[in-house]
């Protein structure tokens, strides 16, 4: 198997053969809005090539990151597509071992390497091409209405329950809420947002570059962003991804304290009936839990954050002095 660049005019057979195995950028606009529109440079995608044939494929995206005044390069590993002509041959290393030795054009100085994955034979994967299982997702449930309850496992028999004490369970969530915070939903971001990641914390740049790209001009997602203000001044924000039953809450940051930013939140997007229930995705180290409303159910799921390289950069190994999230991700 050959690992080679693949270039502009290629690019609509890479579109075909994610299509084929009905994998990542199945439409030509969604491939075109990760490698071409991106705020990171000139798009480094690579065909695996096997008897002379388009076989697989994977593709690098260079994101900015922070860790104490430092710039670096995180090399995200995306779209890693094994085709039928490759699979089962232990040739997955040998890409891994590619990606981790490529320089994307441009960057310079200290990076390392990020993935994400959820399916055990894609984490298994990773682990054994020598990645290390940085950290993992959790989530929180929010349920702001009684529809949200009956969707759950065992949800009808709870519903009956609960249904008296309804209220209280979800004025619970909205305790505390910052009355005069006003939440404002975004349709374009002009300004950068960096200064809410926290400090002295590993964590990926939040350009309004990076925001407008990876949130706003989404084609694949269908993505909300919401600014929190006070007294006309910025002082947090909440990214969603929306989901047919439920709305995946990818970041959240506040420099307010307390759990006021968060209930209010969740509190406008009951009052205007925009969604039933809302999953806060968090990764272990940052888990936010003075932030968040009290009344959340942790619900189970898979996926993981992975790196590599973070020695030769001089970052920790401890997740709690990091605070990546799943907008840091590619999904």
């Amino acid at each position: 198997m050959e690992i080679v660049r693949a270039h502009a005019d290629e690019f609509d057979a890479i579109v075909d053969l994610f299509r084929a195995y009905d994998f990542a950028l199945k439409e030509r606009a969604w491939f075109d809005w990760k490698h071409l529109q991106n705020p990171f440079g000139a798009p480094h995608l690579f065909k695996l090539v096997q008897d002379g044939e388009l076989a697989g494929t994977v593709g690098l995206l260079a994101q900015p990151f922070r860790h104490d005044g430092r710039e670096l390069t995180a090399v995200q590993a995306v779209d890693g597509l094994m085709g039928r002509a490759i699979r089962g041959k232990g040739l997955f290393n040998d890409v891994m071992f590619f990606v981790m030795g490529t320089v994307p054009d441009g960057v310079a100085g200290p990076r390392f390497g990020t993935g994400f994955a959820s399916l055990p034979g894609s984490m298994k994967a990773l682990e054994n091409a020598g990645w290390r299982r940085l950290a993992n997702f959790r989530v929180r449930k929010a349920l702001l209405s009684a529809r949200a309850l009956r969707r759950l496992p065992g949800g009808a028999l709870l519903w009956r329950l609960l249904v008296p004490v309804w209220g209280l369970m979800r004025a619970r969530l909205f305790a505390g809420a910052a009355s005069d915070l006003a939440v404002v939903e975004v349709s374009r971001f002009d300004e950068d947002l960096d200064r809410f990641q926290p400090a002295g914390r590993v964590a990926g740049g939040r350009s309004a570059a990076f925001l407008n790209w990876r949130v706003l001009d989404n084609p694949r997602d269908q993505m909300r962003a919401f600014t929190f203000r006070l007294d006309g001044r910025l002082v947090g924000y909440a990214i969603c991804k929306v989901r047919p039953a439920t709305w995946e809450v990818v970041e959240f940051r506040t420099e307010l304290p307390g759990r006021g930013a968060a209930a209010a939140f969740l509190k406008h997007l009951h009052a205007r009936r925009l969604v039933d229930s809302v999953d806060f995705w968090l990764l272990d180290g940052f888990l936010q839990e003075d932030h968040l409303p009290r009344g959340l159910l942790e619900r189970g799921t898979a996926g993981a954050m992975f790196v590599h390289g973070i020695e030769w950069a001089g970052l920790p190994a401890d997740p709690r002095a990091w605070a990546a999230s799943y907008l840091d991700s590619d999904w």
